[in-house]
């Protein structure tokens, strides 16, 4: 993968710019080549935990440059000792990025415990080795926390919301139907 500026032409959609969000330096530091694609994937599901976290997008960015000053400014400007073999990455000389010394994630989701916050941290590692696998991120403490996970058979139905839905589009049929039968007779 290579990072791209976008031609006006075909602009990207701010949804799918922030889902990538994350992914963002990835591209930009050609990580596919560096941590494969289970890698790349396991930042995205991070963005994703965190987002549903947070009930609101991550990193909004509007620019593929804006998401990096973003990332940086949550988790910390990359480096050597966090990210062995980063200077030595492609594009890294041909931008500056700004100088954030610590990860602001505690600061981001303060609600949330030291497994949650350990996963992310883990989810979000710049170092493609050491970043948590899938099989890591099932077995994190975070998922062992009250409230425990019920069975699916267990989960709220709603009903009153799926009746609600179910209405409009019931009496719509019921009236044509209706009026099918009496064109009919």
């Amino acid at each position: 993968m290579e990072m791209r500026v976008h031609n006006k032409n075909h602009p990207v959609s701010p949804t799918v710019q922030w889902r990538r969000s994350v992914n963002g330096l990835c591209q930009w530091a050609l990580a596919l080549a560096t941590g494969g694609v289970n890698s790349y994937l396991h930042r995205a599901v991070g963005c994703i935990l965190a987002e549903l976290l947070a009930h609101k997008p991550l990193l909004p960015g509007s620019s593929e440059i804006q998401q990096l000053d973003l990332i940086v400014q949550l988790l910390g400007t990359p480096n050597e000792n966090i990210w062995p073999g980063f200077s030595r990455l492609p594009l890294v000389g041909q931008y500056s990025l700004r100088k954030q010394p610590y990860n602001n994630l505690k600061n981001k989701f303060t609600w949330l415990s030291e497994a949650g916050l350990r996963l992310l941290n883990l989810l979000f590692m710049y170092n493609p080795q050491r970043r948590a696998s899938a099989r890591d991120s099932l077995e994190s403490s975070y998922f062992k926390e009250k409230p425990l996970p019920c069975e699916p058979e267990l989960m709220p139905t709603f009903p009153h919301h799926r009746n609600k839905r179910a209405g409009p589009s019931a009496k719509s049929q019921s009236k044509r139907s209706k009026a099918g039968h009496s064109i009919a007779s």
